[in-house]
């Protein structure tokens, strides 16, 4: 915001994660996962205005126009569904997906632009507890693997930004 500017930002990672975050408060209430509330529901505002940011300054692709609306009417339709398990993991495989982008988009341009290291940071150790919490408390496979490969892509993003933060 402060630099009116989504510089070297994939707006599709951030779109996902939008919707992604949305999903843990759904999923999170069905599984009465405190957990998973608390995440989705402190994460959703955080990114909705970074998401409200790029689309100002930056604008939307026609194909991300479409990503956002159909993510949106999958998270309208995820309470109603006998499906809730099935729409959280789609979600949080797109999310893990859609972190690559970010990772390319800093290896495109070659650039950090206004890529925060400390957004990127709190992205890894958020998703490293998770792989603890996945591991010793819920001991779900799901949840380690989605982790472990949020783990290795911000590394690489993080490495990235501090390999081309000298171009800024």
């Amino acid at each position: 915001w402060r630099n009116r500017s989504g510089e070297s930002i994939s707006t599709t990672w951030i779109i996902v994660f939008q919707f992604m975050f949305a999903s843990f408060v759904v999923y999170g209430v069905e599984k009465n996962s405190l957990a998973l509330i608390i995440q989705g529901c402190v994460r959703v505002p955080l990114v909705s205005i970074i998401l409200l940011g790029l689309w100002k300054f930056k604008g939307f692709t026609n194909r991300q126009m479409a990503i956002f609306i159909i993510l949106f009417g999958g998270i309208i339709y995820m309470p109603f569904s006998n499906h809730k398990a099935f729409i959280f993991l789609l979600y949080s495989y797109l999310g893990v997906a859609s972190a690559m982008l970010q990772t390319w988009e800093l290896w495109k341009t070659k650039h950090t632009g206004v890529v925060s290291i400390k957004f990127l940071m709190l992205n890894f150790i958020g998703v490293f507890l998770w792989v603890i919490y996945g591991s010793i408390v819920l001991d779900d496979p799901a949840v380690q693997i989605m982790g472990l490969s949020y783990c290795a892509n911000y590394s690489v993003t993080i490495a990235l930004w501090f390999k081309y933060r000298k171009n800024a």
